[in-house]
C-alpha cells in the first residue's frame, strides 16, 4: 500500500491497460474478523514515523496511483478475459503455471508467468507471475440520462510478484461504483472497502498492512478532478508499527495531476489522538506537513515538500 516498496508497482500504468482493454462471493481473508487496531509502536517525534505513515495515505487520498484501486482493477480485468462469455475468440493462458475456472465463477491462477493472449505473451505482463483467486460481480445499468457499473471484486491471497521476487499480494473485497451524467459529463467513482489486507516484500523491506472502512469518492468534471477519502490503517512495516485515522479532501485541475490545488488530509493515532499529522497544498504547488506527538509540535514541523515527495 506503498508506493515505494515494489519497483513492479511502476508498471501498474501499462498492465492496466492491459487488463482493462479486453472489452458466488468469496471468502474474506483470514485476517477479516480482526476488528482490534494494531497497537502502535512508533514514535511520533521522529521524522521516520512521519514519513512511514503520510506515504500510504497520501496515496489512499486519491483514485489515481493508488496501489489498491490499481491492483484490484488489474485483478478484475484478468478475470474479465477469463470469464466474460464476450471473450470467447480469445485463448487466454500462462507460458508457465495454470488458470482455473472455479465452479462459482471465480478464477485461480497458480505461478501464471507471462500471460498469454491466444498464445502471445502480453508485453505489459511479461516477467510478472499472478497467483490466487478472483471473483467479480458485474451489474451495468443505463437510462436516458445516467450510465452506471458496479464491480464487486474478492480478492483471495491475489499477488503479483516481478524476476527480482519482489511482492505485492491482496486480500480482501472492494466495490466499484461508476456513474456518468449524459448531460453533465460529470463522472463519479466511488470505492468501499471494508476489510482489505495488504502484504509486500521487495530488496529493502516487507510489511503488512490492514484497511479498514474505506470509501472514497472521486468527482471528475471538464475542469477539475475531486476527491474525499477516509479510513482506517493499520501498518507494520519492518516492525514498525501504526494504526491510525484519515480522512482527506483533494482536488486536481483536469490538466495535470503533479500538485493539488486543494489539499486537506487529516491523520490520527488511533490509540492517541494527540499523535497527528496534516498535509495541506501550500502556495507554489507544494505541500505543508505538519505533525504533533502527543499534543506537541514536533521538531522540525512544519515542514513544507514538494508533492513527489510521497511517492
Amino acid at each position: 500500500m506503498t508506493n515505494k516498496t515494489l519497483v513492479l508497482t511502476l508498471s501498474i500504468g501499462t498492465l492496466l491497460l492491459t487488463a482493462c482493454g479486453g472489452g458466488g462471493d468469496s471468502e474474506n481473508n483470514s485476517n477479516s474478523g480482526d476488528k482490534n487496531p494494531i497497537k502502535s509502536n512508533v514514535d511520533y517525534n521522529k521524522s521516520e514515523t512521519i514519513d512511514l505513515i503520510t506515504e500510504p495515505v497520501v496515496s489512499l487520498s486519491k483514485k489515481f496511483e493508488n496501489p489498491v484501486i490499481d491492483i484490484s482493477t488489474i485483478a478484475m480485468g484478468i478475470h474479465y478475459q477469463i470469464i466474460d462469455p464476450k471473450n470467447e475468440g480469445y485463448k487466454i493462458s500462462c507460458e508457465s503455471g495454470t488458470i482455473q475456472k472455479n465452479s462459482n465463477g471465480s478464477i485461480t491462477l497458480n505461478n501464471c508467468k507471462n500471460y498469454k493472449v491466444n498464445n502471445i505473451i502480453d508485453r505489459n505482463m511479461k516477467n510478472f507471475i499472478f497467483s490466487g483467486t478472483i471473483d467479480n460481480k458485474i451489474n451495468n445499468n443505463e437510462t436516458l440520462t445516467q450510465m452506471s457499473s458496479r464491480y464487486e471484486i474478492t480478492l483471495s491471497d491475489f499477488s503479483m510478484k516481478n524476476i527480482d521476487g519482489e511482492l505485492i499480494k491482496l486480500s480482501g473485497k472492494i466495490i466499484q461504483n461508476f456513474m456518468r451524467d449524459k448531460t453533465t459529463g460529470i463522472i463519479k467513482a466511488q470505492f468501499d472497502v471494508d476489510n482489505m489486507e495488504n502484504k509486500w516484500i521487495d530488496q529493502e523491506d516487507n510489511g503488512r498492512n490492514i484497511l479498514t472502512n474505506y470509501h472514497l469518492v472521486e468527482i471528475s468534471t471538464e475542469s477539475s478532478i475531486s476527491t474525499l477519502a477516509s479510513g482506517t490503517l493499520q501498518g507494520d512495516e519492518n516492525g514498525q508499527k501504526y494504526s491510525v485515522k484519515f480522512d482527506s479532501k483533494v482536488e486536481y485541475p483536469r490538466s495535470s495531476t503533479f500538485s493539488p490545488t486543494i489539499a486537506d488530509i487529516n491523520i490520527e493515532d488511533f490509540n492517541n489522538l494527540k499523535n497527528a499529522i496534516t498535509i495541506k497544498n501550500t502556495i507554489g504547488g507544494k505541500a505543508s506537513i505538519n505533525a504533533f506527538a502527543n499534543g506537541t509540535s514536533v521538531s522540525g514541523y512544519p515542514t513544507t515538500v514538494d508533492w513527489d515527495y510521497f511517492e
